[in-house]
Order: structure tokens, then sequence, then C-alpha cells
């Protein structure tokens, strides 16, 4: 089997993968922290058993929207970004991504997640969800 991975290239030239130009831009490590926040209140407040397929769509649902939340946040702040060293490098004002595709990218996810969490967790998380 063989597995290719694609490389984008910014202004300056430089290569990185896909991957990990979309992982910054959904922040991964911090959607990995609000699915375990997330994980820890179902958990505490389930009562009897744990509803096994519950949980996961409402982790996919919710990690659906924080990840089109991420985006959209770095699409607002992209034109700050760009003056502060320590964020300069991030996707969209580096260069690694075009604005308008991460716009998109972000209400599509946003839109998913909002969608997802309606149709299989329930109305209330889903409002509670798109109000954050």
């Amino acid at each position: 089997m063989k597995s290719t991975v694609e490389t984008m290239e910014s202004d300056t030239g430089v290569a990185r993968s896909a991957w990990s130009v979309f992982a910054e831009l959904v922040k991964a490590r911090l959607t990995a922290l609000v699915l375990l926040t997330t994980l820890s209140g179902f958990y505490l407040a389930s009562s009897g058993s744990m509803d096994w397929l519950l949980l996961f769509n409402t982790l996919f649902g919710t990690g659906l929207l924080a990840c089109g939340a991420s985006v959209l946040n770095q699409y607002m702040e992209r034109d700050l970004d760009a003056l502060m060293p320590r964020t300069a490098k991030r996707p969209l004002p580096s260069g690694w991504m075009i604005p308008e595709k991460a716009f998109w990218f972000g209400v599509t996810l946003s839109l998913v997640g909002v969608l997802y969490l309606m149709w299989k967790v329930n109305l209330l998380t889903c409002v509670l969800g798109a109000l954050t």
C-alpha cells in the first residue's frame, strides 16, 4: 500500500505537510482538551450504564464544532496574528492557507457540527454548542 503526504508551500517557499497545516488551523490539541472536558461532563451526568453511542455522537459533533470555531477564530484574527511574532507563523498570517478557504472550511465544520448534534444528540446540546 502506497501512502503519499501532500505538502503545501507558503509565500516563503517552505514546505509543510497538509496535515500539519490543518492540525494547526483547527487547533487539534485545544480541541482534544475540549473533548476531554466533554467526556468528563458526559460521564459525571450519566446515571446508570453508559450510552456509548450517545457518547460517540456527542464527542464527534462537539469536535466538529470546536474545530470550526477554531478555524473561524483564526480567520477573524489573521491580521492581528500577522503582527505578533508568536502568532505570525500560524497558517493564515503566514500564507499557508488562503483566508477565504479557511473561512468556508470553518463555516462548514461549524454547521455540520451543529446539525450533527441536533440530529444525533439533542436540541439543547445543539443550541448550547452553537451559542459557544
